[in-house]
């Protein structure tokens, strides 16, 4: 009985390819997961095989300030096909006074 199975350069083989298998044996696969990551409004699309938006980012050096917002939140499930969109927030004010006539 013959199997097939595709893997991308980012998917973990528990076994080499050229390995001898044996009945019995457990191979695993672990797949990883096409994303896409926008931030400062450039998107890019990458390969992970991190668990959580927060681990990505992270993998990716992708530093967040206090105020960032990121969608979805750093606890979410990755899942293939899903953009992470991360908006800088700048919450600098500038005071402009301004005469107003009555």
């Amino acid at each position: 009985m013959a199997c097939v199975i595709t893997s991308d350069e980012d998917d973990v083989l528990n076994a080499e390819l050229s390995a001898e298998i044996y009945p019995g044996q457990e191979i695993t696969l672990e797949k990883s997961r096409l994303i896409g990551i926008c931030v400062d409004g450039k998107t890019s699309f990458e390969r992970t095989m991190k668990r959580t938006v927060g681990k990505v980012l992270e993998e990716k050096n992708i530093v967040l300030d206090s105020d960032d917002m990121v969608v979805p939140s750093v606890d979410t499930v990755v899942k293939s096909d899903m953009t992470i969109t991360v908006e800088r927030v700048d919450l600098s004010q500038e005071t402009v006074e301004t005469e107003i006539p009555y």
